[in-house]
């Protein structure tokens, strides 16, 4: 996971990396997200606190460049990584619902 578009390492649009066949792999937007989980878990995988972890649910990160990887994601905040919370696929996702997030350091 990885944090694009913020004016610091610390925030940006929330992007995820896959691999789509043997050697190659694609990142891509995450979009309306719900729920402070997610922000919590987003910010533990880059290293930083989950305390004062802030979810933007519609970016003020600009739009991504790429697909949409996960869309309606929702994250209790005990999960190991982004790809263990829930979502409902990308099929509702659309330019300027990319989904961000605000981290605090340790």
């Amino acid at each position: 996971v990885r944090l694009v578009g913020g004016s610091s390492p610390q925030e940006g649009r929330i992007e995820l990396c896959v691999q789509s066949s043997p050697g190659v792999t694609i990142w891509g937007s995450v979009c309306n997200a719900y729920g402070y989980g997610i922000a919590e878990v987003v910010c533990r995988q880059r290293g930083y606190s989950r305390s004062g972890a802030v979810l933007y649910s519609v970016t003020s990160f600009g739009p991504g460049q790429n697909p949409f990887i996960q869309g309606g994601v929702y994250c209790n905040g005990d999960e190991s990584s982004l790809l263990s919370c829930s979502n409902n696929g990308y099929h509702s996702c659309h330019k300027g619902r990319e989904s961000g997030v605000k981290c605090q350091n340790l």
